[in-house]
């Protein structure tokens, strides 16, 4: 098997995982987000290429991938905040079916495969957030029945506050986040190197200056953000990350270093040594990591859309692969 696939498979194990992983340390949006701004850079500026940086920082490409990057991370985190997890992870897996159509290759056969798996992971993670939602309203209903009014008022406020700013804002933010990650791909093939971290280094670099200068402007944007109300930071986060601020960090910045960092460096490494058609449907191997942590992590069960969704992705990547070898 080609190293390069072995590559792209890993990074997808590894970028599936991250987002339990950061979600579980309920660290605040905006201290995430700076996290792993400042860990990618720090550890790229170790392993770059500095001939290359200089080369290409002030390119066109070397802007825009930096530019592009920063939209991608903030939509990302936006669309998990307003969607349910699951739905925004697997609405996300639609960034392989925009870079097949901004490649301009035809489309083979086997697409079709994962377009059905995907259309059935879709299904289930909206049929889970449904559910969730009712069992959500059902115990606020409980909660609001033993609630004096002044305190209803206060929750109502803080509720409207975590809704969208505009209509349809989720998906919205999702668009622009499997947007962007296509973009990324093609930017990182215009910025052709046997380093990646170079990569790494380009695209994250401009987006800690600019979310550094917002922080140092703006203080209490560490407190809340756009993303979280202020009302609710206290009182989300004092039980871990307010408790224990530094341990928190330290954790949250390993697990950008050894899972994110390594997750995109692998995948960027693996763009330009594997055929655009193939880069894309090995993507969806994302999904099937990424429900199989939540058994493992968070109980969630196998279910048969599951299955089969799993034996799809894995038999279209067959049938594509068979067929070029013919």
């Amino acid at each position: 098997m080609n190293v390069y696939i072995i590559y792209k498979l890993i990074s997808e194990a590894f970028l599936s995982f991250y987002p339990t992983l950061i979600k579980n340390l309920n660290i605040p949006s905006p201290w995430a987000l700076f996290a792993r701004l400042f860990t990618y850079t720090i550890v790229s500026t170790a392993l770059i290429d500095f001939d290359f940086i200089r080369k290409n920082l002030f390119t066109t490409n070397g802007i825009l991938i930096g530019l592009i990057t920063l939209v991608h991370v903030a939509a990302s985190f936006r669309s998990f905040q307003i969607l349910d997890g699951g739905v925004a992870i697997t609405l996300g897996y639609l960034y392989p079916f925009f870079i097949l159509l901004m490649s301009g290759e035809q489309f083979h056969y086997s697409t079709i495969f994962f377009l059905l798996a995907l259309a059935l992971f879709v299904y289930e993670a909206e049929e889970n957030s449904k559910k969730a939602q009712k069992e959500e309203f059902e115990q606020k209903q409980l909660q609001d029945a033993k609630s004096e009014p002044k305190v209803l008022k206060e929750k109502k406020d803080i509720e409207d506050k975590k809704k969208e700013n505009f209509k349809y804002e989720g998906f919205v933010m999702v668009f622009l986040n499997v947007i962007t990650e296509a973009f990324i791909y093609f930017l990182v093939k215009k910025l052709p190197t046997k380093n990646s971290w170079n990569i790494i280094f380009l695209s994250y670099l401009p987006a800690l200056v600019v979310v550094l200068t917002m922080f140092i402007a703006k203080p209490d944007l560490l407190k809340y953000s756009y993303f979280e109300p202020k009302e609710t930071f206290e009182n989300n986060h004092k039980t871990n990350f307010l408790s224990h601020p530094f341990k928190v960090f330290a954790i949250s910045f390993l697990v950008n270093a050894l899972i994110g960092a390594t997750g995109y460096y692998l995948r960027f490494t693996s763009i330009n040594h594997i055929k655009t058609t193939l880069y894309a449907y090995l993507s969806f191997f994302g999904i099937i990591t990424a429900y199989i942590y939540g058994y493992f992590l968070s109980g969630e069960p196998i279910t048969m859309y599951r299955i089969i969704g799993t034996i799809l992705i894995i038999f279209g990547n067959i049938l594509y692969i068979n067929s070029k070898k013919n």
